[in-house]
């Protein structure tokens, strides 16, 4: 039977409808695949190929408008050099800030000639955007005058023009020959479906970026690596003491990893996950104890240290030396606090309380700035209303800052999922593999030290000690004790505790000072033993790669203990006793046994127990346990 010419032509028309709403789809694909992997490279420091000869830079982070903004102050005629490497037409962009009057300079190196991109007259804040080739090539920025960069990045161009050309001439060839026949009812189905879904995530990304500022707390800390930023709501601002934890707080932490990878000092594949989650609780005062009491025995002031938020509470040093000496002891800690605010907690606690022992601890890694910092925030709201940030993701696609990827993440890591990258294998160089495969194929061959992107791992006593360094308190090594006691932090630090003397004098109690060290002052003794200068300079460049000048292992030397000295002395000539934790702790880790957490500058739980050990064996010897 011979089909009409009429239905074969409508079948070929929707043969046609059919391919033509394919190719569609496709192009819409494309389109949406190009906009989501537009990529942007922020250029840090860090990355810069001159020799920072040329005029002085520095960089920093900071909380504006909800979001971690990465800067680059040049001063003195600074000339910073990046490499980049864009796969596709890109865009250099950038705010650049001047303090007085300014101008800069943008210039393309290539094979040994300067093309100049822009060149500007600075009078106030201004944006700019400069085009950039296809291609590895050098940029050279050079400013006269003081000059703050933010956000300088470079950014992939979008180019959709022809896509979208493409997709209106196929639209309207489909309604063209759609219009004398139905549309097929499998492509009105998929049509339907695949607008439907388009729509839902529409709507659920922008229903997210308009409630930012309410989603739970959980969602925009795990944007935390892509600078989203809302106060911790276990914290609160303070005019006394500037940032403290909320009291009658309770509630759940959850760490895999330490600060040190948090702040993206080292990746994560060279460090181990491991989640644990435990309860943060607050007293009526906003301080880490399960209740205020009336009446205390020991007072416990200091900083992150002492609040030891990334423990339980019980393996905290104050309730360590609780246990050990059966009196009362008040966990009066609050990361982030100096010695003026711990001088205020002594007098608006403390005291108060009856303490008739105040441990107050100094932390050599930042007590002296904090300080500092801490005199800036009382003479100056308005520059107090600036909020520190932290390094955030270096190079990121579009994709991964949608809300919907964001809350995919969070599900399918509730789901069981592994972070990706915490699937990743440590990527070793060459030299240091060879290392490690040797030693595991031959069991004779003894191990070895090695470094591994911030990472260092020593055999000591048959087993593997790994642990990296915080590049701020690393840095703190090469100040000499002549000039850390001409700072004023110092300056600050020695009248604040005079008048903790004085305080406690006046009400009967007893005023002691306990040493806490950072961790590079431990482990440089042993990296020493294992490694040669040369090769700790070069280790320690990974840390300073803002300037390598800084990795000095000889002047290291010289100032490890320049605080212990500076405190002692400072505890002698006020009276007050002084119990410096450094021995103690050296020796433990010279057993093999790790004291702080690999990836973290804190303490774990067997460096907060000594502590409390050391502590209570101090007290007693100075007959103020009190029991």
């Amino acid at each position: 039977m011979e089909i009409p010419v009429y239905t074969t032509m409508k079948q070929n028309r929707n043969r046609i409808v059919i391919f033509l709403l394919i190719l569609q789809l496709m192009l819409i694909c494309v389109i949406t695949r190009k906009w989501l992997l537009v990529s942007t490279q922020r250029l840090y420091l860090e990355d810069r190929k001159d020799d920072g000869r040329q005029g002085v830079a520095w960089q920093r982070f900071v909380v504006e408008n909800g979001f971690v903004l990465p800067q680059i102050i040049t001063r003195n005629n600074a000339h910073t050099i990046f490499e980049i490497n864009p796969w596709t037409r890109s865009s250099l962009q950038f705010r650049a800030t001047p303090t007085g009057p300014a101008a800069y300079e943008i210039y393309l190196l290539r094979n040994g000639a300067r093309q100049l991109l822009q060149k500007n007259e600075l009078s106030g804040p201004t944006s700019g955007s400069v085009s950039l080739p296809v291609g590895r090539e050098s940029l050279a920025i050079e400013n006269r005058g003081a000059v703050t960069w933010s956000d300088l990045r470079v950014v992939s161009e979008l180019h959709l023009v022809p896509y979208f050309a493409a997709l209106a001439v196929l639209f309207l060839l489909t309604c063209s020959i759609k219009r004398s026949s139905a549309l097929p009812t499998a492509a009105k189905q998929a049509s339907l479906v695949a607008g439907s879904v388009l729509v839902t995530l529409l709507l659920v990304e922008f229903t997210a970026h308009l409630l930012s500022g309410v989603l739970p707390y959980s969602v925009i800390d795990s944007r935390h690596n892509l600078g989203a930023f809302r106060m911790d709501p276990r914290w609160q601002l303070s005019a006394r003491y500037q940032k403290r934890l909320q009291p009658n707080s309770n509630s759940l932490t959850e760490r895999e990893y330490g600060d040190l990878v948090e702040m993206a000092v080292i990746p994560a594949d060279v460090s181990q996950a491991t989640r644990v989650r435990y309860p943060v609780q607050t007293d009526r005062e906003g301080f880490r104890n399960p209740f205020t009491r009336e009446h205390i025995v020991v007072a416990a002031l200091g900083d992150s240290f002492t609040d030891a938020l990334q423990l339980p509470v019980e393996q905290a040093w104050p309730a360590q030396l609780e246990r050990i000496l059966g009196t009362p002891v008040q966990n009066y800690g609050t990361a982030g606090f100096g010695p003026q605010q711990e001088l205020y907690v002594m007098q608006d606690y403390a005291i108060h309380h009856g303490a008739r022992v105040v441990v107050v601890a100094y932390f050599a890694g930042n007590d002296i700035f904090d300080a500092e910092s801490f005199a800036r925030f009382e003479q100056s709201r308005a520059e107090a209303a600036e909020i520190p940030g932290w390094k955030i993701l270096k190079f990121v696609e579009r994709y991964e800052t949608l809300y919907t990827y964001t809350l995919t993440r969070i599900a399918l890591k509730r789901m069981g999922w592994s972070d990706v990258r915490t699937a990743r294998l440590p990527n070793l160089t060459a030299r240091n593999a060879l290392q490690v495969v040797a030693a595991a194929a031959d069991p004779a061959v003894p191990p070895r030290a090695y470094f591994d992107r911030g990472m260092f791992h020593v055999p000591i006593h048959g087993h593997d000690m790994s642990f990296a360094l915080m590049p701020a308190y690393l840095r703190t090594l090469n100040y000499s004790k002549g000039w850390l006691e001409t700072t004023p932090g110092w300056d600050l630090t020695r009248r604040t505790y005079k008048e903790m003397k004085r305080l406690a004098d006046q009400n009967g109690a007893a005023l002691v000072v306990m040493f806490i060290p950072f961790k590079s002052q431990i482990y440089l003794p042993m990296l020493q033993g294992v490694f040669s200068d040369e090769d700790l300079n070069r280790n320690f460049g990974f840390y300073f790669q803002e300037n390598k000048t800084d990795a000095d292992v000889r002047t290291m030397t010289k100032n490890r203990l320049a605080q212990n000295e500076m405190m002692r002395g400072l505890c002698e000539e006020a009276g007050i006793p002084f119990l410096d934790l450094t021995p103690a702790l050296q020796h433990e880790t010279e057993q093999g046994n790790s004291v702080y957490f690999p990836d973290d500058a804190h303490w774990n739980a067997a460096g907060q127990e000594l502590a409390g050990r050391e502590l209570a064996k101090f007290l007693r010897q100075h007959n103020l346990d009190f029991r």
